[in-house]
């Protein structure tokens, strides 16, 4: 199964304005990046599409799972890939004109 996602770079910036927003939306971890990059809100806002495509592979929808359970991970090389209960699903984020976008492969 694949899934997309595109947010507006600039909504998740708005959003973060409330602190509630971060810490019920991203992982300890998933902050951690965001906050070391120079644009923070293109980093969050393209780990927020990462966390919305998983979850349209998957064919869940949020239905028994939340944001916070989705962590979006990079290996040694830099490259995102998202944990859902210990299973690793493939991804790909992109940044451009103000807008993030996602795609996740989930295998079966």
């Amino acid at each position: 199964m694949i899934g997309i996602d595109i947010i507006n770079i600039d909504r998740i910036k708005k959003s973060l304005k409330s602190a509630v927003f971060a810490k019920k939306t991203f992982t300890p971890a998933e902050i951690l990046y965001a906050e070391s990059k120079a644009d923070s809100a293109q980093t969050y806002a393209g780990l927020f599409a990462a966390k919305e495509a998983t979850v349209k592979a998957l064919g869940t929808g949020f239905t028994g799972l939340n944001l916070e359970q989705i962590e979006i991970k990079h290996s040694a090389q830099g490259q995102p890939f998202a944990v859902v209960d210990s299973k690793e699903i493939k991804i790909s984020i992109s940044h451009d004109s103000g807008f993030a976008v996602a795609v996740a492969i989930v295998s079966t």
